[in-house]
C-alpha cells in the first residue's frame, strides 16, 4: 500500500475530533439563542391571531346579539353570561361566532392547554383559559380594553378580579408575573379588536385614560379566568 493510500485510510486523531467537537459546541451555543428566539416570535404571531379572532367573534356576537355589550354585560336571561356561576360561560355565550375554544389558549401558557371542545367538562377557565375579559369593554368605547393574557394582577393577594376606580386614575400600576406567558409583555385586545403589545407602564395608561374619560363613578376591571366555585 502507498503512502498516500494509508493517508487516506487514516482517521482522526484525538486532537483533531476535540477541535471538531468545539466547533460544534460554539455554531450550537451561536445558533439556540437565535432559533429559540424565531420559536418565540412563532408563538406571539399565534397569540395574536387568537386575540384578534376572539375579537372579532365577540363583535359579531355583539352586533347578532345586543348591539354595543358583550356577553358579560348581558343577562344570562338574553344570551350573556351576567348571573352565571360558571366565569367560562362570559366565552361560551358567544361560541357560535368564536372559531374554536382552542383560540382561548395562549402556546406560551405552560400553565394550561388547549380546550377539547365547549362543553362544561371540555372547557373550564382555570385550564384552558389564558385570556381575562375587561367588563368594562363596549363596541361604542373602540379603545377599551376587551381581553388580554391573564399574567396581569394589581396586588399580591391573588385578586380574580382587579378593579381600578376613578380615583386612582393618577396611580395605576398593574404588575405582571414576568415568569409567566410573555415575560415583561402582555397581549392586550382593545373593542375595536385591534391587538397590543404592552409593558406595565402602557397597560396602566390605557386604564388611566379611560378612568379619566369616565364620569366619577368610572372603573375599569380586568376579570381573570377561573373555574367554576
Amino acid at each position: 500500500m502507498t503512502a498516500s493510500a494509508k493517508a487516506r485510510l487514516r482517521g482522526f486523531t484525538l486532537t483533531e475530533l476535540l477541535v471538531v467537537i468545539a466547533i460544534i459546541a460554539i455554531l450550537a451555543a451561536l445558533l439556540l439563542p437565535a432559533l429559540s428566539g424565531v420559536k418565540q416570535k412563532g408563538k406571539g404571531a399565534e397569540c395574536i391571531n387568537n386575540h384578534r379572532e376572539i375579537g372579532v367573534g365577540l363583535r359579531l356576537w355583539s352586533n347578532d346579539n345586543e348591539n354595543g355589550f358583550f356577553p358579560w354585560a348581558v343577562p344570562t336571561s338574553h344570551g350573556g353570561s351576567m348571573g352565571s356561576f360558571d366565569w367560562t360561560d362570559n366565552f361560551r355565550a358567544a361560541s357560535n361566532e368564536l372559531a374554536s375554544p382552542k383560540i382561548l389558549f395562549c402556546p406560551t401558557d405552560k400553565q394550561k392547554k388547549p380546550a377539547s371542545g365547549w362543553r362544561p367538562l371540555e372547557l373550564d377557565g382555570a385550564r384552558h383559559i389564558s385570556s381575562f375579559v375587561g367588563l368594562e369593554a363596549s363596541e361604542n368605547k373602540p379603545q377599551s380594553i376587551l381581553a388580554g393574557d391573564r399574567n396581569v394582577y394589581n396586588s399580591p393577594t391573588g385578586d380574580q378580579d382587579l378593579t381600578w376606580g376613578k380615583s386612582q386614575w393618577e396611580s395605576v400600576n398593574p404588575r405582571f408575573d414576568v415568569g409567566t406567558m410573555h415575560g415583561g409583555h402582555i397581549y392586550i385586545l382593545l373593542a375595536d379588536a385591534s391587538v397590543h403589545l404592552v409593558n406595565s407602564a402602557q397597560l396602566a395608561e390605557h386604564i388611566s385614560a379611560a378612568l379619566a374619560a369616565g364620569d366619577t363613578n368610572a372603573t375599569v376591571t380586568l376579570s381573570l379566568p377561573r373555574g367554576t366555585p
